[in-house]
């Protein structure tokens, strides 16, 4: 291994005869034991490596490390599956994860964590640490047993207790919402039904009930925010340095787009869909600032 480290964690693959292994400066590598190449995974220096987990279909690849980092790569391109970190308030001792459930599970010394690995699209997005978990138990390192294609966890204490924990399996919308465009909105708000749907400059609307989205509205530039107003009845979309509001059962625009003064840095809207406020940023008499203007949507 590279830079004289030590071997610390290794794991082959179910069926591809790869070795995944992890050295004591933290590093991540993938090894053809047939050709006996060594490729590095982009993963900074730290502490040592303790787990190494291909998924079920041996697509993508967990790592942890003793400093509480987890990593998630996808084994055929090396390339990472999210944005940001994953990182635990606990020295991680084990891994799994799951390519169906786009789920990761990191435990040690009876803490465990869960996260919901993000869709693919054209900018990277950051991991979600579910909520929801076992319950910290007394355990030493390997306390956490996981069937990921059952939905299943097993967690055991030093007192001879053994729980059987059921994974949960939200129905996966396969809509990109806020963090689907580039910037999220300062406010969400939900009628129960509909969520705007973003796809880099293309825009629509999808309901959770798996009925036929809208059709597709195509803008001039990759969409900065999106937020779907007034009971579901108003959709509000920033393209550019234009504001464009739209019917939302039918995609028609109620207007002609609104040129803005610059593409704005924030945005918030109200429930009813009346008033918009975008932030724009301007060079002042003490540097940079941001001007405020708001914006009747009726």
């Amino acid at each position: 291994l590279p830079g004289f480290a030590q071997a610390t964690a290794w794991s082959e693959s179910h069926a591809t005869s790869l070795v995944a292994l992890g050295d004591s400066n933290g590093r991540v590598y993938i090894l053809d034991p047939a050709t006996g190449a060594l490729r590095p995974l982009p993963t900074p220096s730290g502490s040592e490596v303790k787990w190494l987990a291909f998924s079920e279909d041996d697509a993508w690849l967990a790592a942890g490390r003793h400093d509480g980092a987890v990593f998630a790569f996808d084994a055929a391109s090396g390339n990472p599956l999210n944005a940001g970190g994953m990182q635990q308030d606990f020295s991680v001792s084990q891994v799994a994860i799951s390519h169906l459930e786009r789920l990761l599970v990191a435990s040690g010394f009876g803490e465990t964590a869960l996260w919901r690995l993000p869709e693919p699209g054209p900018t990277g997005l950051e991991a979600t640490r579910l909520i929801s978990g076992p319950v910290r138990s007394a355990a030493l390192t390997n306390s956490v047993g996981a069937s990921l294609q059952t939905g299943l966890l097993a967690t055991a204490d030093i007192s001879g207790e053994i729980r059987l924990w059921r994974l949960p399996r939200p129905t996966v919308l396969r809509a990109s919402s806020g963090p689907g465009a580039m910037s999220v909105a300062g406010n969400l708000y939900f009628d129960g039904e509909h969520l705007p749907d973003v796809a880099w400059n293309k825009l629509r609307i999808v309901s959770i009930d798996d009925a036929t989205p809208t059709p597709w509205a195509e803008l001039p530039q990759p969409i900065a925010y999106a937020a779907l107003l007034d009971a579901g009845r108003t959709l509000l979309a920033t393209s550019g340095a234009s504001m464009y509001v739209f019917d939302a059962p039918s995609m028609r625009l109620r207007y002609q787009p609104v040129a803005l003064p610059a593409n704005p840095l924030r945005m918030t809207a109200s429930s009813d869909g009346a008033v918009a406020i975008f932030a724009f940023g301007a060079n002042g008499g003490a540097g940079f600032e941001e001007r405020l203007r708001a914006y009747d949507l009726r």
